[in-house]
């Protein structure tokens, strides 16, 4: 049987749902991936190696509907509440076959008034999100830090949503993968107690003397320790004075390759921690835009 129809059969009652338990959760537990998504649809991604069940829900009813391919099959039901239809399939999926959320996609601009009731139910289904992605195109900054306030996360998080600058919220400082696409509210102190491998703050308010004050910060051991590769975008063309009071060399042509990147950086600025590592600074300068890089070695 295909993930589609354990699914419905263990949703006609208790007793078939602990009869697929028994029988499936052996055969799906840890050989099973399932991604969710909350956008215009509502569904799960069921995977297993090259083949992907889609069960989605739609809010059109000319859109119901199932189609497949050679590497899926996509089902697509009519609700008048996706919500609902959403959480009775991940009831099912979570409890019958004992799978968790590995990447979560959550779109706030769709069904805005469904937001809170939305974190409060994944809360409830999973202590932490392995990869995590907030999208939101309206100003949802309560409802945003409601999420954050109340979900963990321990992978990847990626936040892409037009937060108001002097809008303030708590940022998860130990997900090992950070990723904020506006991130212009985000305060030199918030940075500091960052202890991810990866930070990337894309459109920052950050000033010279802030990420000077950072990468002092760093050099001293006195925060960040974690970090492996972290890229800051910044508003400001002139990039003299962030390496004021740093003892910094010219670095050669080298390639740097971790987990977070594999990339040829031609030069830079080579600093250098108490304990001993360094960190290569590279400079990019793009239309209306800069940024800078920092990958530890």
């Amino acid at each position: 049987m295909c993930p589609f129809e354990l699914i419905h059969l263990s949703m006609t009652s208790k007793r078939m749902k602990r009869v697929v338990t028994i029988i499936s959760k052996p055969k799906i537990e840890n050989k099973f991936e399932i991604d969710a998504y909350i956008n215009e649809d509502y569904g799960v991604s069921i995977k297993n190696g090259q083949m992907t069940w889609d069960y989605r829900f739609v809010a059109l009813k000319y859109r119901d509907g199932w189609n497949e391919s050679e590497n899926s099959e996509q089902l697509r039901k009519y609700t008048k509440n996706k919500l609902e239809g959403f959480k009775t399939v991940c009831d099912c999926i979570q409890d019958a076959f004992g799978l968790q959320f590995n990447n979560f996609i959550f779109s706030m601009e769709v069904d805005h008034n469904q937001n809170r009731s939305t974190v409060d139910y994944l809360k409830i289904r999973q202590e932490s999100y392995t990869q995590f992605e907030l999208r939101s195109v309206s100003e949802n900054d309560e409802d945003i830090k409601y999420l954050l306030d109340n979900l963990k996360f321990s992978n990847y998080l990626y936040i892409k949503s037009d937060i108001k600058k002097d809008f303030e919220m708590d940022i998860p400082e130990n997900v090992d993968s950070l990723n904020i696409v506006f991130a212009d509210f985000v305060k030199l102190e918030q940075l500091l107690r960052l202890n991810c491998g990866c930070i990337k703050l894309w459109h920052t308010n950050l000033t010279k003397r802030d990420i000077n004050v950072f990468l002092k910060s760093w050099t001293a051991s006195g925060s960040n320790l974690n970090l492996v590769y972290c890229k800051i975008g910044f508003a400001f063309q002139r990039t003299d004075g962030i390496l004021d009071d740093i003892p910094h060399e010219v670095g050669n042509e080298r390639r740097f390759q971790n987990k977070y990147i594999d990339q040829v950086v031609q030069n830079g600025w080579d600093i250098k921690r108490n304990d001993g590592k360094t960190a290569r600074i590279h400079f990019r300068s793009e239309r209306a835009y800069n940024s800078m890089d920092i990958i530890i070695y």
